[in-house]
């Protein structure tokens, strides 16, 4: 990899040509999480999610595609669950990004979505007015892989020399060494490399360790003869992952809170059915949402879903519900995913002033016994271990 720049600016220049004219590109850059995940691009060029169910008139924007990483909803949709939370069905909608995600909802062109916290966090510094009711996935999708015969561990950085699998792993970078104690001057090297050629630089040597998405590792691991170190960011900061936001003025409306509730209900119960029965969600996200993704090999569209799951997966979910959300664990968030990317993470709305409690408590969020969530383990299986 060179360090002079190309990749970024030839990234950058594609993303010009590409990206809808709605999406600044420098937002897109800072605060993409979902470039983080095979196919960057997906979002902006996927199905719609195919047509359903009657909905209300009322958008709940996802961030990306219609693919088993955004499956709880589409089929929620078709199985009813918001049905059997006593609301019209939100309008599910697909997204372009997160960061779009957020702007639509922050500046009330929309009025519900979910995305990454750092495009939400992104979003807040800029003055987007949003409110948080939930989470659609409790963990963080970033993640350390490294080359295990040839890193001693998980903070040897003075000899990694890091790939940065999207720009948004760029931009966060500094977070993982800040977390495992080691100042980011130390590391040996860390630069950007385009996805399409991580896989050829892991096997060439030239670098020895990778940070982006947790479901990358299914495709190094099928491509190449080495051991991988798995060191998600999760296991050293206990932070969320996508929270759902409405519009602050549109919230502000009883009418619509009560609205809320039913929605972050229903996802929850669909969200619970997906991980109880993940075979049959794949069946309807291929034959009924999605077919463009028959096209793909089942068991990369599995392992998908398996992150998909793992992320929906924790401590808090036992403990609260599949939903659940907090504000001292929202400002934790805030804490560490801000100082990372704005320049005055002080100016921040607190997680006191962020979250809607109110919703939650009155959602009845889906839970599992203690037989159910073993089941869910053992489907996500090793994915789930790394966070362990």
């Amino acid at each position: 990899m060179s360090g002079d720049g190309k990749s970024l600016r030839r990234i950058t220049s594609v993303l010009d040509d590409t990206l809808p004219e709605s999406i600044d590109r420098r937002s897109f850059l800072q605060a993409s999480a979902a470039g983080l995940v095979t196919g960057t691009l997906a979002g902006c060029l996927g199905n719609d999610g195919g047509s359903g169910p009657e909905t209300s008139d009322t958008i709940l924007r996802q961030p990306w595609d219609a693919t088993p990483t955004w499956a709880f909803a589409h089929v929620g949709l078709q199985k009813g669950h918001w049905d059997d939370a006593g609301v019209t069905p939100p309008n599910v909608k697909t997204g372009e990004n997160s960061p779009d995600t957020a702007r639509r909802v922050g500046t009330g062109e929309e009025a519900m979505g979910h995305g990454d916290w750092a495009s939400t966090t992104s979003g807040l510094a800029e003055g987007y007015n949003l409110q948080m009711f939930g989470n659609s996935r409790n963990r963080q999708i970033l993640t350390f892989f490294y080359v295990k015969d040839q890193l001693a561990g998980e903070d040897d950085l003075e000899n990694a020399n890091v790939a940065l699998a999207s720009p948004f792993a760029e931009v966060t970078w500094p977070v993982y060494p800040s977390v495992v104690g080691v100042n980011p001057d130390d590391v040996g090297s860390a630069e950007f490399a385009e996805q399409e050629v991580v896989t050829g630089l892991l096997e060439s040597g030239e670098v020895n360790a990778v940070w982006g998405s947790l479901q990358q590792l299914a495709v190094y691991q099928r491509q190449l003869d080495l051991e991988f170190g798995v060191s998600p960011l999760g296991t050293h900061a206990d932070i969320y992952g996508y929270p759902f936001f409405a519009n602050g003025e549109w919230i502000s409306d009883d009418e619509n809170v009560d609205y809320a509730v039913g929605v972050l209900e229903g996802y929850s119960k669909a969200q619970r059915w997906c991980m109880l029965n993940p075979d049959e969600t794949l069946d309807i996200l291929i034959n009924e949402v999605n077919t463009a993704l028959q096209a793909q090999e089942r068991a990369q569209l599995e392992d998908e879903l398996k992150v998909a799951v793992t992320l929906s997966m924790g401590e808090e979910v036992k403990q609260n519900g599949l939903g659940s959300i907090t504000a001292g664990k929202t400002q934790e968030t805030l804490d560490v995913v801000g100082d990372a990317l704005v320049d005055n993470p002080g100016d921040l709305p607190s997680g006191e002033d962020l979250v809607l409690a109110d919703i939650q408590d009155q959602a009845e969020l889906a839970t599992f016994d203690d037989d159910e969530y073993s089941q869910v383990k053992d489907y996500a299986g090793r994915w789930n271990e790394y966070f362990l």
